[in-house]
């Protein structure tokens, strides 16, 4: 048996507990879904609620994973993607676009690893997520969805991640943001 979330597999089926919409999970991925709200009871089983995503990513060249930062703001909205590292830092992009269509497009991309921190931001309702990748496959990636903002109200509130969220808020509001905002160097 396998985990859908990490990839653990083992023999032992009394490692893993079914999930309703998300397949098998290891005791660990368990206990950090349950601890995060993200599993529930519902009618005598387990039931994810909806904040374990999946994500389609590219591969690089050389055949590593890999997301763009992109995003930018327009006249009375926007969005933003940004990448972190497994505590919210800055990384170093593989590449970075500074000629042809840069408006609020993809401007740096940046190889993932299992636990880097991923942002995405809305203008509009000031919609924030924090997401942590559980598990990169080939061509999609996992992420838990550790913390939502709407309207301005955390769930949980993400204090050590304020460097990379407010570069989201800034990028998304950024009239047709032509550039990285969160990269070293």
């Amino acid at each position: 048996m396998k985990c859908n979330l990490c990839g653990y597999s083992s023999n032992n089926s009394k490692e893993f507990t079914p999930v309703l919409n998300v397949g098998h999970l290891c005791l660990s991925c368990l206990m950090k879904c349950t601890d995060l709200d993200c599993i529930i009871e519902k009618d005598g089983g387990l039931c994810c609620t909806g904040r374990i995503d999946t994500i389609c990513i590219e591969r690089s060249n050389s055949g590593l994973p890999v997301i763009w930062e992109s995003g930018g703001g327009y006249t009375n909205t926007g969005y933003a993607n940004l990448i972190g590292d497994c505590f919210g830092g800055k990384k170093k992009p593989i590449f970075v676009r500074t000629s042809g269509h840069l408006a609020c497009a993809e401007h740096a991309l940046f190889v993932v690893h299992v636990n880097d921190v991923i942002v995405t931001a809305t203008r509009e309702n000031d919609f924030i997520r924090i997401g942590r990748v559980l598990s990169i496959a080939e061509g999609y990636m996992t992420l838990l969805w550790e913390h939502i903002c709407e309207y301005g109200d955390w769930d949980r509130e993400p204090s050590q991640y304020k460097d990379i969220v407010d570069a989201a808020r800034a990028k998304c509001r950024s009239y047709h943001c032509r550039h990285s905002m969160y990269m070293e160097g």
